[in-house]
């Protein structure tokens, strides 16, 4: 059985100057597609009180090709009622670890949802990566 295997490693977001905690969920697997390992680290550092908060979210992918082709990378920031307050959407490209930075304001616990999503046409069509993240003070 062919699968996508996803994950987090152990991290902390910086927030305000206070450290939270972070936790993963696994990705979802497509039993049809060819076999893609997936990892995701999501940190943020606070630039100050108050301010926007750099999110950096780091993909690697230790398939044999890689990010080839490209996958779009939807990262969505939701609140306590499950409303969407924020997302970005970039894409990967070529091969390893790719790091995707953004700035988006700190508006309380939130959770971080990170959707990889390979193009249309290509190999890995059909295979969603996805990851879950809770931040709160």
């Amino acid at each position: 059985m062919k699968k996508i295997l996803a994950g987090t490693s152990a991290g902390v977001l910086m927030a305000g100057g206070l450290l939270v905690a972070t936790a993963s969920a696994p990705a979802q697997a497509d039993p049809y597609g060819p076999t893609l390992y997936t990892f995701c680290d999501i940190s943020g550092v606070s630039t100050s009180a108050g301010q926007k908060v750099v999110f950096k979210l780091r993909v690697s992918s230790n398939s044999v090709s890689g990010w080839s082709p490209s996958m779009t990378v939807s990262i969505i920031h939701r609140n306590g009622r499950g409303n969407a307050i924020d997302s970005h959407t970039s894409s990967t490209a070529g091969s390893g670890t790719k790091t995707i930075s953004y700035k988006a304001k700190y508006r309380g616990p939130q959770t971080i949802s990170v959707i990889a999503q390979p193009k249309a046409g290509s190999a890995y069509q059909g295979c969603t990566a996805r990851f879950s993240l809770r931040v709160a003070k």
